[in-house]
């Protein structure tokens, strides 16, 4: 029992973790009809559920306004890979999911969506820490350019604050 104690206490790490913060995605909708990529702000969470020091769960979900009274919804589940530090946490993600194209005159239209990238959480205390992210994002939507509908997409950069809610 002596022995095993302390074996457990070095096994600590953030069992569940939750972000909220700031996003930017490189899209090709919806101001221009060049079909040019453009920068368009959003806001982005992550859910994660780490099952080991290295292995975990993700979920990603962000909002983005396109212009012209459009918007894109992305929510991609997924897995990530962590090297896990006293200070920093670098990460590795990808995952699949949906992305839902809306404007003010139809219900959208949806369609399969892909994510992968990194990233690093910086540790500010034991229940916070700080993300960037750099995750390269590809949805199959339909008719948006003048080339026709077929996989669109971009480098998405977030940032914001990720909260520790248990050990």
């Amino acid at each position: 029992l002596s022995i095993a104690v302390p074996a457990l206490a070095q096994d600590d790490f953030p069992r569940v973790e939750m972000s909220l913060g700031y996003a930017n995605i490189g899209f090709p909708c919806c101001s221009k009809l060049t079909g040019e990529t453009e920068r368009h702000s959003g806001f982005s969470s992550t859910q994660s559920l780490n099952l080991t020091r290295i292995l975990g769960l993700e979920n990603y979900f962000g909002y983005y306004s396109l212009g012209n009274q459009t918007s894109l919804i992305a929510n991609m589940a997924g897995g990530k890979i962590a090297a896990r530090t006293e200070r920093a946490t670098p990460y590795f993600v990808a995952g699949i999911g949906v992305g839902y194209l809306t404007d003010d005159r139809t219900f959208g239209s949806s369609s399969f969506a892909t994510r992968w990238g990194g990233g690093v959480d910086i540790r500010v205390n034991d229940s916070m820490a700080w993300k960037v992210d750099l995750s390269r994002m590809s949805f199959h939507i339909g008719q948006i350019t003048p080339t026709g509908g077929s996989w669109h997409g971009g480098w998405n950069v977030s940032t914001g604050i990720v909260c520790i809610l248990s050990q």
